[in-house]
C-alpha cells in the first residue's frame, strides 16, 4: 500500500476518534444541564418569591463623573480674522468660503496705484544713489592708485637725490681734506722758508762780519807788523837792532800779510757760502710762495665742486617736497571717503524709504498666517477697505484640525476638575458617536448666567471628526475617579428608610425579601457602589420593592 494512501487512513481513524470523543463531552454537558433544571424546577416549587424580580449583586467599576454642556471653538490661534493693514480698493479674492489653505498662500489683494508710484521712484533714486556711491569708489580707487604710485615715484626719486647728495658731498669733503691739507702744508713750507730766509740772512750777515772783522784784525795786525818791520829797519840800519830781531820782525810782517791774505780769502769764501745759502733760502721762500699761490688756486677750483654739491642739496630738497606733496595728495583719500561715507549713508536712508514702501506694498498682498479652512469672506473684489485703528476683516480662516470643547462646569462640581481627567463627548450634530478627550485646562474666572455660577473646562478630543465644526453643542461626561473591583447594584434597588440606606435581599430558603442596611459609595448614572451589608453573588429586589 502506497505511503499516502497510509496517511489519509491514520488520519481519518484520528478524526473518527476525536469526533467520538466531542460527542462524548456534549453529551455530559447536556445531562448535566438537564440535571441542574430539573433541580432548579424543583427549587423554584419550593421557593416561590411573592415580589417582583430578583438582582444579583455583581463585581464591576464605576466611574465617579461630572456631566457638563459647551461648545465646540477653536483653539487659540486656530481662528484668525485676516485683515488689511492698508487702505485701497480689493483687487482680488482668491478663495472661496470652505477651501482649504496654507500658511503663507495669497488669499487677497489690495490694490494701491499710489504707493505703487512711490515705490518705483523711490527704487529708481535709490538706484541713482547706489550708481553713484559705486562710481566715487571706482574713482577713490582710481586716485588712490595714482597718488600711491606717485609717492612710490616720489621715494624713489628721493631715494636716488639722497644717494647722489651722499656721493657728491663724500667726493667734496675728501677733495676739501685735501686741498685743505695741501693749503696747510703750504702755508707751513712757507711760513718754515720764510723762517729758514730770516735765519739764512742773519747766519749771512754773522758770517761775512766775522769773516770781514777777521780781516780787519789781520790786516790792522799786518799794518802793525809792516811798521814794526819798517822802525826794526831803521833801528837796524841804525844799529839799534840786532839783525835777529829784524828779520823776527819780517817774519812777523810776512805772516800778517799771510793771514791778511788768508782772511781775504775766507771772507770771500764765507761771502760766497752765504751768498748761496741766502739764495737757495729766498728760492725757498719763493717756492713755498708759488706752493701757497698753487693751494690758493686749487682752492678757488673746488668752487665747481661745491656748486655741486649744492646742487645735490637742491634736488634732494626738490625730491623731498615733491614727496611731500605726493603724501599730502593722500590725504583727499580720507576726504573721498568721507564722501562715499556720506553718499551711502544717504543711498541708505533711501535704501530705508524703499524698504519700507515696499512693505507698504507687501501689506496689500494678503496672506493665511495658518494652515486652516476659509469660513467666512466679509469683503470682496471691488470693495474698498480703510485702515484704521482696528484692522477690517477681510476673511475668517479656521484650522479645524484644532478644535476643542468648551464645557460649562457648576460652581459645586469645579473643585473636582483637574487638568487630565478623562472625559466622553457627544455632539449634538454627530448624533450616537462618543468621543473620547481630555481635560486640558479650568479657566480661573466665573461665568454668571441667571445666578448660576459656573466655570469654563477646556477639552481636547483624542480623535476630532472631519465633521466637527465651531459652534455645534457639545456634552460632555468628565471622570472625576474610579472605583475598581466593587460590588455594584441598581441605584433604583437602593431605598431610604429614615436615614439608612435599605435593599431587599433574598436570602437562601426565603421566599420574600428582607430589609437589609448596607452603606453605600459611589454611584453613576445606573449603579451605586455597596460598601458593605452584601456580598457578590447576593440577589436583592428590584426597583418595584418598598422596604415598608
Amino acid at each position: 500500500m502506497p505511503a499516502t494512501d497510509g496517511y489519509l487512513l491514520r488520519d481519518g481513524l484520528q478524526r473518527r476518534r476525536r469526533q467520538r470523543i466531542v460527542f462524548t463531552f456534549l453529551g455530559v454537558l447536556i445531562l448535566l444541564g438537564v440535571i441542574g433544571l430539573i433541580v432548579a424546577v424543583r427549587q423554584d416549587k419550593s421557593t416561590t418569591r411573592t415580589q417582583g424580580t430578583s438582582i444579583r449583586v455583581v463585581t464591576g467599576d464605576i466611574l465617579n463623573t461630572v456631566d457638563a454642556t459647551g461648545s465646540v471653538v477653536a483653539q487659540t490661534g486656530a481662528q484668525v480674522n485676516v485683515g488689511s493693514q492698508v487702505a485701497g480698493t480689493i483687487k482680488g479674492v482668491y478663495v472661496d468660503e470652505g477651501q482649504h489653505v496654507h500658511a503663507g498662500q495669497v488669499v487677497a489683494e489690495v490694490n494701491m496705484p499710489d504707493i505703487e508710484a512711490q515705490y518705483k521712484q523711490a527704487a529708481d533714486t535709490l538706484r541713482s544713489s547706489r550708481n553713484g556711491v559705486e562710481q566715487l569708489k571706482i574713482n577713490d580707487a582710481i586716485l588712490r592708485q595714482t597718488e600711491d604710485a606717485s609717492v612710490a615715484v616720489s621715494e624713489s626719486n628721493l631715494a636716488q637725490q639722497v644717494s647722489n647728495r651722499t656721493q657728491v658731498h663724500d667726493a667734496t669733503r675728501f677733495q676739501m681734506y685735501q686741498i685743505n691739507t695741501a693749503y696747510d702744508k703750504a702755508v707751513s713750507g712757507l711760513k718754515n722758508a720764510e723762517t729758514a730766509e730770516q735765519a739764512a740772512q742773519a747766519n749771512h750777515d754773522l758770517q761775512i762780519a766775522a769773516s770781514q772783522a777777521t780781516l780787519d784784525s789781520a790786516v790792522s795786525q799786518a799794518k802793525y807788523a809792516d811798521a814794526q818791520l819798517a822802525r826794526d829797519k831803521s833801528l837796524f840800519s841804525e844799529g839799534y837792532v840786532a839783525a835777529g830781531s829784524l828779520d823776527q820782525a819780517k817774519a812777523q810782517a810776512d805772516q800778517a800779510d799771510n793771514a791778511v791774505t788768508a782772511a781775504r780769502k775766507n771772507l770771500a769764501v764765507v761771502v760766497n757760502n752765504a751768498d748761496s745759502a741766502l739764495k737757495s733760502s729766498n728760492e725757498q721762500v719763493q717756492q713755498a710762495k708759488a706752493d701757497l699761490a698753487s693751494a690758493k688756486q686749487v682752492d678757488l677750483q673746488t668752487a665747481g665742486q661745491l656748486a655741486a654739491a649744492r646742487v645735490s642739496d637742491s634736488a634732494m630738497n626738490s625730491a623731498l617736497a615733491q614727496l611731500t606733496q605726493a603724501r599730502a595728495a593722500l590725504q583727499n583719500h580720507a576726504s573721498r571717503l568721507q564722501g562715499i561715507a556720506q553718499a551711502q549713508s544717504a543711498a541708505n536712508s533711501q535704501a530705508q524709504q524703499v524698504a519700507y514702501i515696499a512693505d507698504q506694498l507687501a501689506k496689500g498682498v494678503i496672506t493665511s498666517p495658518i494652515n486652516g479652512t476659509v469660513a467666512e469672506i466679509s469683503v470682496h473684489q471691488g470693495e474698498t477697505v480703510a485702515a484704521g485703528l482696528s484692522v477690517q476683516t477681510i476673511m475668517t480662516i479656521v484650522d479645524m484640525r484644532r478644535l476643542q470643547i468648551q464645557a460649562e462646569i457648576d460652581e459645586t462640581d469645579v473643585a473636582s476638575i483637574s487638568p487630565g481627567q478623562a472625559a466622553n463627548v457627544t455632539i449634538d450634530g454627530i448624533p450616537d458617536q462618543v468621543f473620547r478627550g481630555r481635560v486640558v485646562s479650568i479657566r480661573s474666572l466665573p461665568t454668571t448666567q441667571s445666578n448660576v455660577i459656573t466655570y469654563t473646562a477646556v477639552i481636547t478630543l483624542q480623535n476630532p471628526p472631519s465633521q466637527l465644526r465651531p459652534g455645534m453643542t457639545a456634552s460632555a461626561s468628565i471622570v472625576v475617579g474610579t472605583h475598581s473591583h466593587v460590588l455594584l447594584v441598581p441605584s433604583d434597588a437602593i431605598k431610604e428608610d429614615g436615614d439608612t440606606s435599605v435593599v431587599g435581599l433574598y436570602k437562601p430558603g426565603s421566599t420574600a425579601p428582607v430589609k437589609t442596611k448596607v452603606v453605600t459609595g459611589a454611584e453613576d448614572d445606573t449603579n451605586t457602589e455597596i460598601v458593605s451589608g452584601l456580598h457578590d453573588g447576593d440577589e436583592i429586589a428590584g426597583a418595584d420593592w418598598s422596604p415598608n
